[in-house]
C-alpha cells in the first residue's frame, strides 16, 4: 500500500507542471495568433492585447490599456470617438444584453490611417453570471474591401 501511495504523490506532483505548461501553451497560442485578441473589462479598460493587436492598430499594449476600447471604437480617421453603435448599429448595452457582437466596423489607427476590422466581442462571466470581460477578436479586412471596389 506504501507504494501505491507514493506512486499518487508523484503523480499529483506533476500536476502543477502540466496546468503550468496548458497555460504556457495558451499564452503562445494567443501571442503568435495573426488576428488581434484583446480583453477588457466590464467597463471597456483594456488588460491584455496580443502582438497582433499592436501591429494592426498601431497601439503598443501600455497605450491600449490606457485607453481603453474607445481606442478601437471610432470611426474615422480624425479620431471623432463614436461608440459601436454609431459605427455599426449595435450598442454596448445590447452586447451586454445579447452576450456578443460580430460585425465589421471603420476605425483608425494610431497614424490616423483607416482601416476596416471584422470585429468579434463575447461577453464572458463569473460563476455568479455577472459580466466579467469582454473577450475581443479582430482581423483586419481593408484588403478585401479595396479588392473587392478594384474588381466592381
Amino acid at each position: 500500500m506504501a507504494t501505491r501511495n507514493r506512486e499518487l504523490e508523484m503523480v499529483q506532483d506533476f500536476a502543477p507542471d502540466r496546468a503550468a505548461q496548458a497555460l504556457l501553451n495558451l499564452r503562445c497560442a494567443v501571442d503568435h495568433c495573426h488576428d488581434a485578441i484583446f480583453i477588457a473589462d466590464s467597463n471597456g479598460k483594456i488588460e491584455f492585447v496580443n502582438a497582433a493587436f499592436e501591429a494592426m492598430t498601431g497601439y503598443s499594449a501600455h497605450e491600449a490599456m490606457e485607453g481603453g476600447l474607445a481606442l478601437i471604437i471610432k470611426r474615422d480617421p480624425t479620431g471623432d470617438r463614436k461608440p459601436i453603435s454609431t459605427a455599426s448599429g449595435v450598442g454596448l448595452e445590447e452586447i451586454r444584453e445579447k452576450g456578443f457582437y460580430r460585425g465589421a466596423i471603420s476605425t483608425a489607427r494610431k497614424d490616423a490611417r483607416l482601416i476596416r476590422m471584422d470585429l468579434a466581442v463575447t461577453v464572458v462571466r463569473d460563476y455568479r453570471t455577472r459580466e466579467a470581460s469582454l473577450v475581443c477578436t479582430a482581423r483586419d479586412i481593408t484588403d478585401e474591401g479595396e479588392l473587392r471596389a478594384e474588381l466592381s
